[in-house]
C-alpha cells in the first residue's frame, strides 16, 4: 500500500531559526551612549574647547563678556569658576579667584541661573563711572543703560546669597588726555578687606539688599593716616523686567567713610575740580556720610556731609572743613541737577585754584576780576565760606545757577 508523503512548507514552518529584531539593540546602544556623553560633559567642561563653548552660551544669555581659567562642575551638585572675571554693560567688572555656587550644570545650561549661595576667593568689584567719553555712568543711567523698550538685562534672572570676605572694590573714572596723544588715564579709589552680603532673590521683581564693610586707601606716601573705615548698606529694586534705569529704580541706601582719603575719591565723584585741589579743601583725609533715597527718577538726600579736622597745612583758620547739603536731586537728566534743597547748602572750605575757576568763575564770570587772590590762587591757610539757596546745579557737562545767594 503507497503512502502518501508530505513536506512541511517553507512559508509556514515553524522550526527555522526566528530572526530578532534590531530596534531595541539601536535603543539600548543609543541610551548607553546618551549616558555616556551626560557623564563626559562635566569633564569636556575643563578642556578649553568645552570651556568656550559653555562660556559663549552664558554670554549670549546674559549680555555680560565672561571668562575663567576652569570649570569644575556636576549635573546637580555644585559648580566651581576658578580665575573667573565678568563685565557688563553698565561699568560693573567682578573677578575672584575662586567662585563656588551651588547651582549645578543642568540648571545653568537651561538658563535657570538660581546660584543659591556663592562663595568667593579674593573677589574684586570695579564700578566704571567715567570711560572718559564724555558720559558718566550718572548720564548712563538718566537715559538708560538698558531701556525698557529696547533691551531688558538678561541677567535679570540672576538669584543668589553673594557672600564676600577679603575682597577689593574700585571706584574708577578715566581721563581722556589731548596732550597726550588722546590716551586714557585711569585712576582709582580703593577698598581694602571688604567683607558683606548681597542677597539677590530676584532681579526680575523683587529688591536685592547689600551691606558690606571695608577700609578706604590711604593716601600714598602717607601710612600714618586713617584706614577710612567704610560702611554701605540699602535696598534697590531695578525697573520693569529688571532695566537699569534712573526713571524707574526705587530704593534706599547709606555711605559711611570715617576719615578716608579725600584724593582720589574726590574727584572720581566729581572730576570738575583738578585731584590736587581736594586736599586743599578738606585735607588729605575727610569723613564722608549719605543718606539717600530713590523713586520715579528723584533722588532724596536727607544727608550729606562731607567734614574733617582741621587742615594740614594750618594757617590762621585753623577750623575743620565742611559740606553740608539736604534736598532733592533729579536723576532723569543729562548732568545730575538739583531740583530742592530743604536747607541751605552750607560749606567752609579750603581756597584752592579748582574751587575759584569751576565754581564762582563759572557762577560769574566777573568775579574772576574781583574774586580774592586766595580763591584763584588757592593761598595756604585762606578758608572759603558758603551759603547757597535757590539752587539749580547740574553736575555734568551745562551749568545753570538760579537766585544763588552767598558769601
Amino acid at each position: 500500500m503507497e503512502q502518501e508523503l508530505s513536506f512541511p512548507s517553507p512559508l509556514t514552518r515553524t522550526d527555522l531559526p526566528v530572526r530578532r529584531k534590531k530596534r531595541w539593540k539601536i535603543i539600548g546602544l543609543g541610551l548607553v551612549l546618551l549616558l555616556l556623553f551626560l557623564a563626559i560633559v562635566p569633564s569636556i567642561l575643563r578642556i578649553q574647547l568645552g570651556r568656550r563653548a559653555a562660556l559663549k552660551l552664558f554670554e549670549s544669555r546674559t549680555n555680560m563678556r565672561i571668562w575663567c581659567e576652569r570649570i569644575d562642575t556636576s549635573w546637580f551638585g555644585g559648580t566651581t569658576f576658578t580665575n573667573i572675571s565678568v563685565n557688563d554693560t553698565t561699568g560693573l567688572r567682578f573677578g575672584a579667584k575662586k567662585l563656588k555656587t551651588d547651582a549645578g550644570l543642568f540648571n545653568l545650561l537651561v538658563g535657570r541661573y538660581r546660584l543659591g549661595n556663592v562663595v568667593t576667593e579674593e573677589p574684586t568689584i570695579d564700578v566704571v563711572v567715567d570711560y572718559g567719553d564724555g558720559a558718566d555712568i550718572v548720564d548712563r543711567l538718566a537715559g538708560g543703560i538698558h531701556k525698557i523698550e529696547d533691551e531688558p538685562i538678561r541677567a535679570a534672572g540672576i538669584s543668589g546669597v553673594f557672600k564676600f570676605d577679603h575682597g577689593v572694590f574700585l571706584l574708577t573714572r578715566g581721563l581722556v588726555s589731548p596732550a597726550k596723544h588722546y590716551t586714557t588715564t585711569f585712576r582709582s579709589a580703593r577698598w581694602e578687606n571688604v567683607s558683606g552680603v548681597i542677597n539677590v532673590p530676584s532681579l526680575l521683581d523683587q529688591p536685592f539688599d547689600f551691606d558690606l564693610q571695608g577700609s578706604l586707601a590711604r593716601t600714598e606716601g602717607f601710612p600714618e593716616d586713617p584706614a577710612g573705615a567704610s560702611h554701605a548698606k540699602g535696598q534697590i529694586q531695578l525697573g520693569d523686567n529688571g532695566s537699569v534705569l534712573a526713571r524707574s529704580m526705587k530704593g534706599w541706601f547709606t555711605v559711611d567713610i570715617a576719615d578716608g582719603a579725600s584724593n582720589p575719591l574726590g574727584w572720581i565723584l566729581y572730576s570738575d575740580l583738578d585731584p590736587d585741589d581736594y586736599p586743599a579743601m578738606f585735607g588729605r583725609y575727610a569723613g564722608f556720610k549719605l543718606n539717600a533715597r530713590l523713586d520715579n527718577g528723584k533722588m532724596a538726600v536727607d544727608e550729606l556731609r562731607v567734614s574733617s579736622k582741621a587742615l594740614a597745612d594750618g594757617g590762621p583758620d585753623d577750623r575743620a572743613a565742611s559740606l553740608m547739603f539736604v534736598g532733592e536731586v533729579d536723576m532723569t537728566s543729562r548732568g545730575a541737577r538739583i531740583v530742592r534743597a530743604t536747607s541751605p547748602m552750607a560749606a567752609h572750605l579750603g581756597a584752592c585754584p579748582g574751587l575759584g575757576r569751576e565754581f564762582f568763575c563759572k557762577v560769574n564770570p566777573f568775579m574772576r576780576d574781583i574774586a580774592p587772590a586766595a580763591i584763584l590762587a588757592g593761598a595756604p591757610g585762606g578758608m572759603i565760606d558758603v551759603n547757597l539757596s535757590k539752587l539749580t546745579l547740574p553736575f555734568g557737562i551745562t551749568r545753570q545757577l538760579g537766585g544763588a545767594e552767598g558769601t
